[in-house]
């Protein structure tokens, strides 16, 4: 009294060139992604590392490290913002040289974990980027 079962001998969906393509793409894109991580890592770890220990904002970010970090533009913004997330620093200055705008609500300035929650809440209302 048993069944019988057939078993497929066929892919259900045979990849196709643009399948493989975008699968490239989106390795092509991780591995970027991942490098870009490595180099704002070892450049935040430096900053942290080697910043003079004033509190003059001025002094914070001008270090060579921040600066690059500013460089590497729009991409090292998630990042930063993992930061932020993790503990408060001082990367105002870097988001708002970044995106071109300051979200930091004006009573919070000063208070570096309520400037952080203002940039995170902003960062997780954007849309997602396609």
């Amino acid at each position: 009294m048993s069944e019988t079962v057939t078993i497929p001998t066929k892919l259900v969906h045979q990849p196709t060139e643009d399948d493989l393509r975008e699968l490239g793409s989106l390795e092509e894109r991780e591995s970027r992604t991942a490098s870009l991580r490595i180099r704002f890592q070892d450049l935040a770890s430096e900053w942290l590392r080697t910043r003079p220990h004033s509190s003059r904002t001025k002094d914070l970010v001008n270090h060579r490290a921040y600066q690059e970090i500013i460089r590497m533009g729009e991409e090292a913004v998630p990042f930063i913002i993992e930061d932020l997330e993790m503990a408060p620093e001082h990367w105002f200055f870097a988001l708002i040289k970044i995106t071109g705008k300051d979200v930091a609500a004006p009573e919070h300035a000063g208070n570096l974990r309520l400037m952080a929650d203002d940039w995170i809440a902003w960062w997780k209302s954007r849309p997602p980027k396609k």
